[in-house]
């Protein structure tokens, strides 16, 4: 469950401009960490508990980004659709 968790990490982390630099911040810190634990052969069953809790309320946790959208292209948008 460990390994799914950090598989699931490293493909959400692959998508920077979908989340905020915050979220993808932590989950970089959390996934580091669980890299640790799981890499660490004498990690214990408590260890690892805590790893894949913190590795799904990170990825729960992530939030997206609100791309703004640039003022000309709102402009842009109103003319094609009052022009006929």
């Amino acid at each position: 469950e460990l390994e799914e968790n950090i598989n699931k990490a490293k493909e959400l982390l692959k998508a920077t401009d979908k989340y905020t630099e915050e979220s993808l911040n932590k989950l970089k810190e959390v996934l580091a960490i669980a890299n640790e634990v799981y890499d660490n052969n004498s990690a214990s069953k408590e260890d690892v508990s805590v790893a894949i809790e913190a590795l799904k309320t990170a990825i729960n946790g992530m939030e997206e980004s609100e791309e703004e959208i640039p003022v000309c292209t709102i402009f842009q948008l109103v003319d094609n659709i009052t022009t006929p």
